[in-house]
């Protein structure tokens, strides 16, 4: 409890494969030039704290792993961030936490994957990204609303959705 993951450094690769990783009440960090990647395992911040991948990280789940942030925490990638979602992975953003894509990230949600947040907002800024296929959701319920600003580009392919509910709206502007 109030401890924190932190992976950072140029040429740090972190692996979870079938694992269980529990973070309470502080952050999960992956920053400057490193990668984490997911293999059917599930990652629980609790208790207010983030999820922050910045600096040209690459952070990929795979094969059914699961990102779940409970407590208000955000989803936070920001200077060159890579976050990829494959194969049925999950990330799950809840009460009132939101999912932020700035400066420049790159955000790939492919075959099956899904981003829920509960309460927040998804909000790509700053010449990010967002590229969704094969069945891949956006969602957000709870009156959360989905943007698009500051030349951002969304992509969605072979039956994905981007989805608000609850008096929510998807603005681009």
């Amino acid at each position: 409890e109030d401890g924190n993951l932190y992976a950072g450094g140029p040429g740090t690769f972190l692996s979870f494969h079938e694992s269980d990783t529990l973070v309470s009440g502080g952050d999960m960090v992956s920053a400057i030039r490193n990668t984490i990647h997911s293999r059917n395992a599930t990652f629980e911040i609790s208790n207010a704290g983030n999820v922050i991948l910045t600096d040209i990280t690459r952070t990929e789940l795979d094969e059914t792993s699961y990102l779940e942030i409970f407590g208000g925490g955000n989803l936070e990638l920001f200077r060159s961030a890579y976050f990829l979602l494959n194969q049925g992975s999950d990330v799950v953003v809840g009460n009132g936490g939101s999912a932020l894509f700035g400066e420049d990230v790159v955000f790939d949600l492919l075959d099956s994957s899904s981003l829920r947040v509960d309460g927040g907002d998804i909000d790509f800024y700053g010449d990010s990204s967002l590229h969704a296929e094969l069945n891949s959701v956006g969602e957000v319920t709870g009156g959360g609303n989905i943007f698009f600003t500051e030349n951002t580009k969304a992509t969605l392919d072979v039956a994905s959705r981007l989805s608000v509910f609850d008096f929510g709206s998807i603005r681009f502007s």
